[in-house]
Protein backbone atom coordinates (compact mmCIF):
# COMPACT_ATOMS: atom_id res chain seq x y z
CA UNK A 1 0.00 0.00 0.00
CA UNK A 2 2.58 2.06 0.86
CA UNK A 3 4.61 1.89 -2.69
CA UNK A 4 0.77 2.16 -3.97
CA UNK A 5 -0.02 5.32 -2.04
CA UNK A 6 3.69 6.87 -3.88
CA UNK A 7 3.45 5.84 -7.23
CA UNK A 8 0.37 7.66 -7.27
CA UNK A 9 1.89 10.78 -5.90
CA UNK A 10 4.50 10.94 -8.27
CA UNK A 11 2.51 10.35 -11.30
CA UNK A 12 0.06 13.01 -9.85
CA UNK A 13 2.46 15.35 -9.82
CA UNK A 14 3.95 15.01 -13.26
CA UNK A 15 0.65 15.20 -14.73
CA UNK A 16 0.05 18.11 -12.93
CA UNK A 17 3.38 19.65 -14.39
CA UNK A 18 2.79 18.59 -17.96
CA UNK A 19 -1.03 19.65 -17.92
CA UNK A 20 0.28 23.32 -16.36
CA UNK A 21 3.23 23.35 -18.92
CA UNK A 22 0.87 23.47 -22.05
CA UNK A 23 -1.46 25.51 -20.11
CA UNK A 24 0.80 28.76 -19.66
CA UNK A 25 -0.47 31.91 -20.15
CA UNK A 26 0.76 34.01 -23.83
CA UNK A 27 0.87 37.50 -25.31
CA UNK A 28 -0.17 40.60 -23.75
CA UNK A 29 -2.36 39.24 -20.47
CA UNK A 30 1.34 37.82 -18.88
CA UNK A 31 1.78 41.27 -17.39
CA UNK A 32 -1.61 40.66 -16.09
CA UNK A 33 -1.22 37.23 -14.60
CA UNK A 34 2.06 38.51 -13.00
CA UNK A 35 0.32 41.19 -11.29
CA UNK A 36 -2.57 39.00 -9.80
CA UNK A 37 0.63 36.37 -8.85
CA UNK A 38 2.26 39.19 -7.00
CA UNK A 39 -0.93 39.81 -5.00
CA UNK A 40 -1.67 35.99 -4.16
CA UNK A 41 1.70 35.26 -2.95
CA UNK A 42 1.02 37.81 -0.09
CA UNK A 43 -2.48 36.72 0.42
CA UNK A 44 -4.09 34.03 2.39
CA UNK A 45 -5.55 31.40 -0.05
CA UNK A 46 -2.59 28.78 0.55
CA UNK A 47 -2.77 29.21 4.36
CA UNK A 48 -6.29 28.85 4.91
CA UNK A 49 -7.18 25.25 4.14
CA UNK A 50 -4.44 23.30 5.35
CA UNK A 51 -6.26 23.04 8.88
CA UNK A 52 -8.69 20.15 7.34
CA UNK A 53 -5.95 19.15 4.92
CA UNK A 54 -4.11 18.04 7.57
CA UNK A 55 -6.99 16.69 9.60
CA UNK A 56 -7.70 14.34 6.34
CA UNK A 57 -5.58 15.52 3.70
CA UNK A 58 -6.61 13.02 0.58
CA UNK A 59 -10.22 14.10 1.45
CA UNK A 60 -9.19 17.40 2.41
CA UNK A 61 -6.88 17.96 -1.37
CA UNK A 62 -10.34 15.68 -3.28
CA UNK A 63 -12.49 18.80 -1.48
CA UNK A 64 -10.65 21.27 -2.83
CA UNK A 65 -9.98 20.23 -6.25
CA UNK A 66 -13.38 18.83 -6.56
CA UNK A 67 -14.62 22.46 -6.07
CA UNK A 68 -11.85 23.90 -8.56
CA UNK A 69 -12.91 21.53 -11.33
CA UNK A 70 -16.73 20.99 -10.87
CA UNK A 71 -17.83 23.62 -8.76
CA UNK A 72 -19.42 26.77 -9.37
CA UNK A 73 -18.14 30.32 -11.17
CA UNK A 74 -18.58 32.30 -7.93
CA UNK A 75 -15.98 29.75 -5.59
CA UNK A 76 -13.19 31.68 -8.41
CA UNK A 77 -14.17 35.05 -6.58
CA UNK A 78 -13.72 33.69 -3.36
CA UNK A 79 -10.23 32.05 -3.85
CA UNK A 80 -7.59 31.93 -6.68
CA UNK A 81 -7.34 28.12 -5.85
CA UNK A 82 -10.78 27.46 -7.47
CA UNK A 83 -10.17 29.59 -10.53
CA UNK A 84 -10.56 28.38 -13.86
CA UNK A 85 -6.96 27.00 -15.34
CA UNK A 86 -5.25 26.83 -11.70
CA UNK A 87 -3.30 24.26 -10.61
CA UNK A 88 -6.21 22.47 -8.46
CA UNK A 89 -8.43 22.48 -11.91
CA UNK A 90 -7.20 19.29 -12.82
CA UNK A 91 -10.11 16.29 -13.21
CA UNK A 92 -7.30 13.73 -13.04
CA UNK A 93 -6.01 15.18 -9.58
CA UNK A 94 -9.82 14.90 -8.26
CA UNK A 95 -10.69 11.69 -9.05
CA UNK A 96 -6.87 10.06 -7.92
CA UNK A 97 -7.35 12.18 -4.34
CA UNK A 98 -10.98 11.06 -4.10
CA UNK A 99 -9.69 7.07 -4.97
CA UNK A 100 -6.76 7.30 -2.06
CA UNK A 101 -9.09 9.26 0.29
CA UNK A 102 -11.99 6.04 -0.10
CA UNK A 103 -8.61 3.41 -0.13
CA UNK A 104 -7.20 4.90 3.25
CA UNK A 105 -10.48 5.66 4.92
CA UNK A 106 -11.56 2.35 5.11
CA UNK A 107 -9.14 0.99 6.92
CA UNK A 108 -9.71 3.01 10.01
CA UNK A 109 -13.35 1.95 10.48
CA UNK A 110 -12.41 -1.60 12.11
CA UNK A 111 -10.07 -1.98 14.76
CA UNK A 112 -8.64 -4.93 12.97
CA UNK A 113 -7.11 -2.73 10.16
CA UNK A 114 -7.08 0.44 11.75
CA UNK A 115 -3.25 -0.37 12.79
CA UNK A 116 -2.89 -0.22 9.12
CA UNK A 117 -4.13 2.70 8.21
CA UNK A 118 -1.89 4.34 11.31
CA UNK A 119 0.92 3.24 10.05
CA UNK A 120 0.53 4.36 6.56
CA UNK A 121 -0.48 8.10 7.98
CA UNK A 122 2.66 9.34 7.64
CA UNK A 123 3.07 8.67 3.87
CA UNK A 124 -0.54 10.10 3.39
CA UNK A 125 0.63 13.10 5.08
CA UNK A 126 4.29 13.83 3.37
CA UNK A 127 2.27 12.92 -0.02
CA UNK A 128 0.18 15.78 0.51
CA UNK A 129 2.85 18.26 1.44
CA UNK A 130 4.60 17.29 -1.50
CA UNK A 131 1.64 17.57 -3.65
CA UNK A 132 0.60 21.04 -2.36
CA UNK A 133 4.31 22.58 -2.43
CA UNK A 134 4.67 20.87 -6.57
CA UNK A 135 1.07 22.34 -7.41
CA UNK A 136 1.60 25.40 -5.92
CA UNK A 137 5.23 25.83 -7.40
CA UNK A 138 4.21 24.80 -11.14
CA UNK A 139 1.45 27.11 -10.75
CA UNK A 140 3.69 30.01 -9.95
CA UNK A 141 6.47 28.66 -12.85
CA UNK A 142 3.51 28.66 -14.94
CA UNK A 143 2.16 32.28 -15.02
CA UNK A 144 5.40 33.68 -13.72
CA UNK A 145 7.73 36.72 -15.83
CA UNK A 146 10.96 36.11 -16.08
CA UNK A 147 11.47 39.61 -17.29
CA UNK A 148 12.21 41.29 -14.31
CA UNK A 149 14.99 39.07 -12.54
CA UNK A 150 14.53 41.12 -9.21
CA UNK A 151 10.83 40.33 -8.48
CA UNK A 152 11.01 36.80 -9.83
CA UNK A 153 13.49 35.91 -6.88
CA UNK A 154 11.38 37.87 -4.86
CA UNK A 155 8.60 35.40 -5.80
CA UNK A 156 10.90 32.34 -5.42
CA UNK A 157 11.78 33.37 -1.87
CA UNK A 158 8.00 34.14 -0.84
CA UNK A 159 7.17 30.66 -2.51
CA UNK A 160 9.79 28.49 -0.19
CA UNK A 161 8.39 30.69 2.90
CA UNK A 162 5.06 29.52 2.37
CA UNK A 163 6.12 26.23 1.05
CA UNK A 164 7.96 25.77 4.80
CA UNK A 165 4.90 26.94 6.17
CA UNK A 166 2.71 24.82 4.55
CA UNK A 167 4.43 21.86 5.37
CA UNK A 168 5.17 22.26 9.08
CA UNK A 169 1.07 23.03 9.25
CA UNK A 170 -0.14 20.09 7.70
CA UNK A 171 2.80 17.41 9.76
CA UNK A 172 2.01 19.45 13.41
CA UNK A 173 -1.58 19.32 12.80
CA UNK A 174 -2.19 15.80 11.81
CA UNK A 175 0.64 14.65 14.05
CA UNK A 176 -1.57 15.95 17.04
CA UNK A 177 -4.55 14.23 15.43
CA UNK A 178 -2.73 10.95 15.10
CA UNK A 179 -2.27 10.50 18.79
CA UNK A 180 -5.84 11.45 19.61
CA UNK A 181 -6.83 8.29 16.80
CA UNK A 182 -4.37 6.14 18.56
CA UNK A 183 -6.27 6.76 21.92
CA UNK A 184 -9.08 6.35 20.32
CA UNK A 185 -8.36 2.76 18.93
CA UNK A 186 -7.69 1.69 22.89
CA UNK A 187 -11.05 2.32 23.72
CA UNK A 188 -12.77 -0.91 23.44
CA UNK A 189 -15.82 -0.10 21.52
CA UNK A 190 -16.51 -1.70 18.12
CA UNK A 191 -17.92 1.27 16.70
CA UNK A 192 -16.14 4.38 17.95
CA UNK A 193 -13.89 4.41 15.44
CA UNK A 194 -16.10 4.42 12.54
CA UNK A 195 -17.03 7.14 14.73
CA UNK A 196 -14.16 9.30 15.26
CA UNK A 197 -13.36 8.56 11.04
CA UNK A 198 -16.93 10.39 10.33
CA UNK A 199 -16.09 13.36 12.58
CA UNK A 200 -12.71 13.52 11.42
CA UNK A 201 -14.24 13.82 7.58
CA UNK A 202 -16.88 16.47 8.73
CA UNK A 203 -14.89 18.66 10.92
CA UNK A 204 -12.77 18.47 7.31
CA UNK A 205 -15.63 19.31 5.48
CA UNK A 206 -16.79 22.15 7.74
CA UNK A 207 -13.44 23.80 7.71
CA UNK A 208 -13.17 23.61 3.66
CA UNK A 209 -16.58 24.89 3.64
CA UNK A 210 -15.68 27.77 5.97
CA UNK A 211 -12.54 28.73 4.09
CA UNK A 212 -14.84 28.82 0.32
CA UNK A 213 -16.96 31.18 1.98
CA UNK A 214 -14.16 33.57 3.94
CA UNK A 215 -10.52 32.54 3.15
CA UNK A 216 -9.47 35.50 5.63
CA UNK A 217 -11.18 33.57 8.26
CA UNK A 218 -10.26 29.95 7.47
CA UNK A 219 -6.46 31.70 7.53
CA UNK A 220 -7.44 33.18 11.10
CA UNK A 221 -9.01 29.62 12.35
CA UNK A 222 -6.30 27.63 10.79
CA UNK A 223 -2.84 29.97 12.77
CA UNK A 224 -5.30 29.18 15.97
CA UNK A 225 -5.08 25.66 15.44
CA UNK A 226 -1.92 25.62 14.54
CA UNK A 227 -0.57 27.23 17.94
CA UNK A 228 -2.35 25.12 19.89
CA UNK A 229 -1.21 22.17 18.28
CA UNK A 230 2.66 23.25 18.58
CA UNK A 231 2.42 24.06 21.88
CA UNK A 232 1.92 20.41 22.67
CA UNK A 233 3.39 18.81 19.45
CA UNK A 234 6.28 17.60 20.84
CA UNK A 235 5.18 15.89 23.88
CA UNK A 236 2.60 14.32 21.48
CA UNK A 237 5.01 13.60 19.06
CA UNK A 238 7.09 11.02 21.67
CA UNK A 239 4.14 9.31 23.15
CA UNK A 240 2.84 8.42 19.32
CA UNK A 241 5.53 6.80 18.25
CA UNK A 242 6.04 5.17 21.68
CA UNK A 243 2.56 3.83 20.94
CA UNK A 244 2.71 2.89 17.42
CA UNK A 245 5.73 0.78 18.34
CA UNK A 246 4.58 -1.07 21.34
CA UNK A 247 1.16 -1.49 20.08
CA UNK A 248 0.67 -1.16 16.44
CA UNK A 249 3.99 -2.91 15.25
CA UNK A 250 3.95 -5.98 17.06
CA UNK A 251 0.60 -6.62 14.99
CA UNK A 252 2.33 -5.24 11.46
CA UNK A 253 5.04 -7.61 12.38
CA UNK A 254 2.92 -10.39 12.44
CA UNK A 255 1.73 -9.85 8.71
CA UNK A 256 4.93 -8.44 7.16
CA UNK A 257 7.72 -9.53 9.06
CA UNK A 258 10.48 -7.89 6.66
CA UNK A 259 9.20 -4.67 7.37
CA UNK A 260 8.35 -4.48 10.71
CA UNK A 261 10.50 -7.03 12.84
CA UNK A 262 13.24 -7.07 15.09
CA UNK A 263 14.47 -10.80 15.69
CA UNK A 264 18.39 -9.57 16.30
CA UNK A 265 19.83 -8.40 19.50
CA UNK A 266 19.76 -5.02 18.66
CA UNK A 267 16.32 -3.10 18.87
CA UNK A 268 14.45 -0.12 18.82
CA UNK A 269 13.65 1.28 22.82
CA UNK A 270 11.84 4.25 24.19
CA UNK A 271 13.92 6.40 27.47
CA UNK A 272 11.58 5.22 30.34
CA UNK A 273 12.41 8.74 31.83
CA UNK A 274 14.50 11.82 31.69
CA UNK A 275 17.77 10.95 30.62
CA UNK A 276 20.86 11.08 28.48
CA UNK A 277 19.94 14.92 27.87
CA UNK A 278 16.83 13.41 25.95
CA UNK A 279 13.05 13.77 27.16
CA UNK A 280 10.96 10.61 28.47
CA UNK A 281 9.96 8.40 25.79
CA UNK A 282 12.33 9.66 23.24
CA UNK A 283 12.74 6.83 20.26
CA UNK A 284 16.69 5.47 21.07
CA UNK A 285 18.31 2.47 19.24
CA UNK A 286 20.25 -0.04 21.05
CA UNK A 287 22.49 -1.52 19.57
CA UNK A 288 24.47 -4.43 20.98
CA UNK A 289 27.51 -6.13 20.27
CA UNK A 290 28.61 -8.60 23.07
CA UNK A 291 29.07 -7.09 26.08
CA UNK A 292 29.52 -3.67 24.48
CA UNK A 293 25.93 -1.68 24.21
CA UNK A 294 25.62 1.71 21.87
CA UNK A 295 22.56 4.18 22.60
CA UNK A 296 21.74 6.46 20.32
CA UNK A 297 19.03 8.74 20.58
CA UNK A 298 18.07 11.96 19.03
CA UNK A 299 15.43 14.70 19.77
CA UNK A 300 15.43 17.85 16.83
CA UNK A 301 19.11 18.97 16.86
CA UNK A 302 20.04 17.36 20.19
CA UNK A 303 21.45 14.26 19.52
CA UNK A 304 23.25 11.39 22.23
CA UNK A 305 25.48 8.49 21.36
CA UNK A 306 26.70 6.78 24.76
CA UNK A 307 28.73 2.99 24.53
CA UNK A 308 28.75 0.91 27.72
CA UNK A 309 31.24 -1.59 28.17
CA UNK A 310 31.32 -5.08 30.07
CA UNK A 311 27.34 -3.91 29.54
CA UNK A 312 24.43 -6.15 31.46
CA UNK A 313 20.52 -6.40 30.13
CA UNK A 314 18.38 -6.64 32.80
CA UNK A 315 14.43 -7.34 30.92
CA UNK A 316 11.60 -7.09 33.18
CA UNK A 317 8.39 -8.13 31.25
CA UNK A 318 5.26 -5.67 31.01
CA UNK A 319 1.82 -5.88 29.95
CA UNK A 320 2.25 -4.61 26.78
CA UNK A 321 6.11 -4.00 26.81
CA UNK A 322 9.16 -4.97 28.44
CA UNK A 323 11.27 -2.98 30.97
CA UNK A 324 14.83 -2.92 30.10
CA UNK A 325 17.69 -2.32 32.25
CA UNK A 326 21.21 -1.02 30.85
CA UNK A 327 23.93 -1.28 33.32
CA UNK A 328 27.38 -0.84 33.22
CA UNK A 329 30.00 0.25 35.74
CA UNK A 330 31.23 3.02 33.96
CA UNK A 331 28.06 4.71 33.79
CA UNK A 332 24.38 5.50 35.72
CA UNK A 333 21.84 2.47 34.65
CA UNK A 334 19.71 3.29 31.60
CA UNK A 335 15.72 2.33 31.87
CA UNK A 336 14.34 1.59 28.16
CA UNK A 337 11.12 0.55 26.90
CA UNK A 338 10.81 -2.18 24.12
CA UNK A 339 7.74 -3.76 22.76
CA UNK A 340 7.15 -7.49 22.76
CA UNK A 341 8.16 -9.39 19.83
CA UNK A 342 6.44 -11.88 18.08
CA UNK A 343 9.66 -13.31 16.62
CA UNK A 344 11.61 -14.76 18.93
CA UNK A 345 15.19 -12.68 19.50
CA UNK A 346 18.90 -14.45 19.06
CA UNK A 347 20.41 -14.61 22.89
CA UNK A 348 22.57 -11.35 23.43
CA UNK A 349 25.64 -12.21 25.32
CA UNK A 350 25.15 -9.03 27.67
CA UNK A 351 21.61 -10.58 28.92
CA UNK A 352 21.52 -11.11 32.55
Amino acid sequence: MNYLLLTCSVLLCSNIALQLAYSAPIGGTENAVVGQVTDFLASSEWLGPLAPVALSPFFGLAILSGAATYGPEWLGERSGLFADGSSLDNAPLFWIMAILAIASSLPRLSKVSKPIALACENLETYSSVVILIVLRFVAVEGTASIENAGELQAGLAADVVVSAMVAMNIVVINGVKLFFEFLIWLVPFPSIDAMLELGNKSMCAALMGIYMLSPAAATLLNLVLLLGCLIIFGWVRRRTGYYRNIIANPLLEKLLPDWFAEPGESFTAFLDSRQLGLPKFNRVFVEVDGQTVTVRGRWWLRYRDVSLRECRITTQPGLIADRVTLTSPDADPIIVRRRKSILAREPSAALA
